[in-house]
């Protein structure tokens, strides 16, 4: 009986086969995995400066990348309270409406770095709250005030799309609060 051996299937005894699963650092021009970004993102957390309130934020936000790490932020904050507030003899619910600019850094935003991205974020807001009044005119003044805040995070990458988690602090006149939040990014270019 005749067998056929193909050609290059047996290794010379003195040859030693390639190692395999060598780690190879990044290319040095390695592109961004995203330049434009939006996230959804839901959670709930506790107001600091009072006792007994739970909030729920929704955030929608857009990151455009402007150079290596560094993104610019634009993110709209909806704040729903669960508990009232007396501000002039009436109880109100401090729920609050944000609009923010901030800059971001996504410390591993490269296509050949790791799924899991993790980030940081700084941002100033200007919004509105229910139950917030100036000092000045604490009854018929003015409901809007400026603030600010910062993030921490990590977006676990699953292609063009991200569980996005983070945890989140927002100043607001009344009930600062302290949040988790979780969602989802996509690529948008």
């Amino acid at each position: 009986m005749l067998s056929i051996v193909p050609v290059g299937a047996i290794a010379s005894p003195g040859e030693v086969e390639p190692p395999t699963g060598i780690y190879e650092p990044p290319p040095k021009n390695d592109p961004p995995r995203w330049r434009m970004r939006g996230t959804v993102t839901t959670g709930v957390g506790a107001a600091l400066t009072t006792s007994h309130w739970v909030v729920f934020p929704t955030e929608l936000s857009v990151g455009a990348r402007i150079w290596g790490p560094l993104s610019a932020t634009a993110s709209a904050l909806a704040v729903l309270a669960t508990r009232d507030s007396t501000t002039c003899g009436t109880e109100q619910r401090p729920h609050a409406a944000l609009g923010s600019l901030g800059l971001r850094a996504d410390l591993f935003n490269g296509r050949s770095a790791s799924w899991l991205d993790p980030f940081v974020e700084v941002h100033a807001s200007v919004g509105g709250q229910a139950a917030f009044a100036q000092g000045s005119d604490p009854c018929r003044g003015a409901r809007t005030f400026g603030g600010g805040g910062a993030r921490i995070g990590f977006d676990a990458w699953l292609g063009r799309v991200a569980l996005t988690a983070q945890l989140s602090y927002e100043y607001l006149p009344v009930g600062a609060p302290l949040t988790v939040s979780i969602g989802a990014s996509m690529i948008l270019f």
